[in-house]
């Protein structure tokens, strides 16, 4: 199944005329990774949640349906999938229910994250130093400052659940 998502990935961004390095410098996604993806081979990457993301990255750059490959990565229903649900995405305003903006969303969960901190009554220091996430990191994730991370990768990566076990997907 993973040989067949990458496959799409690698057609889409040939018929775009793009290169490895073009979409690496688009979705800030390392060449090596994104040379990983489209071989199917999803262990090489970092964690699962950087897989989705990365994915969603992807995807998103090619114009393709990044839900319809993500029910591919967990459902192995590749089979199941006729052809026009492998076509582009809606544009972004059809495909979110309530028209609300992601940035405003993406301030909305960082306001969350600084009052459930407060609440527990811990210093940004105290959360880098359990989550390994740095404070300056955690202080745009709190302000809703997507220009202040790494990506949006990792932006997603960082505030996701944590894996059963207790780890964050390492």
């Amino acid at each position: 199944m993973s040989a067949a998502i990458g496959k799409i990935l690698q057609a889409a961004r040939k018929d775009l005329e793009l290169t490895l390095e073009d979409v690496s410098a688009a979705t800030h996604i390392r060449v090596h990774y994104l040379q990983s993806i489209e071989a199917g081979d999803f262990d090489a990457l970092p964690s699962r949640v950087q897989l989705k993301g990365f994915l969603r990255s992807y995807a998103s750059l090619l114009g393709l349906d990044e839900n319809n490959l993500l029910n591919m990565l967990e459902h192995g229903e590749l089979g199941n999938l006729p052809p026009e649900k492998l076509e582009p995405a809606p544009t972004k305003e059809s495909s979110t229910s309530s028209g609300e903006d992601p940035v405003s969303r993406f301030v909305e969960v960082g306001q969350k994250l600084s009052e459930q901190r407060e609440l527990l009554g811990l210093a940004l220091d105290d959360v880098e130093r359990h989550t390994h996430l740095r404070v300056r990191y955690l202080k745009a994730l709190e302000e809703g400052d997507l220009d202040g991370l790494p990506s949006p990768v990792q932006g997603r990566g960082s505030i996701a659940a944590p894996r059963p076990g207790g780890s964050p997907g390492r």
